[in-house]
């Protein structure tokens, strides 16, 4: 079935707020509940859409039906190149995490989605990675991959990524930048609900911003370098927990480059990912930081990664699904 753009937005709407009315669903995207029934019957015929139970919308004798989208109309999968590992995760249809497997190579990779698309519709594939582990890294696993019976495969950095679901799931918020510290330093900004691209295609990128003695960001404040070996993000982010010294001068390099570019983005948000930055005492180390050198600074800005956690792990399949829906 092609999907016209209000389907999209129906499916889009239902995947965001779980379940909702024809009515709810008429009013939040300025249609008729006709015109919205119209649009939705064959999404319910097709198998999209479940029609489960009723709402009382306060009138006596009148109830209105739910719709939600089908858990089992298909699935989506997330293969996430990591520094040590690979994880290969699988959402189903309405967005519940039903796969999270921790892989170690290639062959282990297509084996898992192999079994994967044995058991179920796969609709669409998406592989992300690390800024330090380049695509042609992983050019034999997506050549093999593109072999299976999947609609769609696509290729992502992994900050890229956490700011377009970042997006997808907080609409209202067009004017952000994301930074994602670990094991490398990774940003994505967003202006008028669109990310910034280069000529090359490539996102905007804070860890190549450069610091009063002409290095690059990320080459002095990398977990790599900072520890001096290659870790994975848990790891790194306990090992520089424990050591302060370290801590403070990567937060004050990365407190400077913040202020740099809100002077020059005037920016509505700043979100912080990743386990190192959502310990509550290095988001105080670093608005103290922010302080010391700029006194007006509204703090309110600086935000953490909501669920960040659970997200993470569910990034790639999750970016899978919005590049089916698009």
């Amino acid at each position: 079935m092609n999907l016209n753009k209000t389907q999209k937005r129906i499916i889009e709407l239902l995947f965001l707020k779980k379940t909702a009315s024809k009515k709810e669903l008429a009013n939040e995207m300025s249609l008729s509940q006709a015109a919205l029934t119209l649009s939705s019957k064959p999404l319910v015929e097709e198998g999209f859409i479940l029609v489960e139970g009723k709402k009382t919308n306060g009138r006596a004798g009148r109830n209105e039906e739910l719709l939600s989208l089908n858990p089992n109309y298909g699935c989506f999968l997330g293969v996430d190149a990591k520094t040590t590992s690979i994880t290969v995760t699988e959402m189903d249809f309405a967005g519940n995490l039903i796969l999270d497997a921790k892989l170690f190579n290639d062959q282990e990779v297509l084996s898992c989605v192999e079994k994967e698309c044995k058991k179920k519709n796969i609709l669409g594939l998406n592989v992300t990675y690390r800024k330090n582990l380049s695509p042609d890294q992983h050019q034999t696993l997506i050549q093999k991959l593109n072999t299976l019976s999947i609609p769609q495969i696509h290729f992502i950095n992994n900050v890229d990524a956490l700011a377009n679901v970042y997006y997808f799931l907080h609409q209202e918020e067009k004017n952000f930048l994301l930074v994602k510290y670990g094991p490398g330093l990774g940003s994505c900004i967003y202006v008028n609900g669109k990310p910034i691209t280069g000529k090359n295609g490539a996102r905007s990128e804070i860890g190549h911003a450069y610091l009063f003695n002409g290095k690059k960001l990320e080459d002095v404040i990398s977990f790599s370098a900072l520890l001096h070996k290659e870790v994975d993000e848990i790891e790194g982010a306990e090992a520089l927990y424990q050591d302060k010294e370290k801590l403070s001068i990567a937060l004050n390099s990365l407190s400077l480059c913040l202020l740099d570019s809100d002077a020059l983005l005037a920016l509505d948000r700043i979100i912080f990912a990743g386990v190192l930055l959502s310990k509550q005492s290095v988001v105080e180390q670093i608005s103290e930081n922010i302080k010391n050198y700029e006194k007006d600074f509204p703090l309110e800005k600086i935000s953490l990664y909501p669920d960040y956690s659970l997200l993470t792990k569910k990034k790639a399949s999750l970016q899978a699904f919005m590049d089916w829906l698009v």
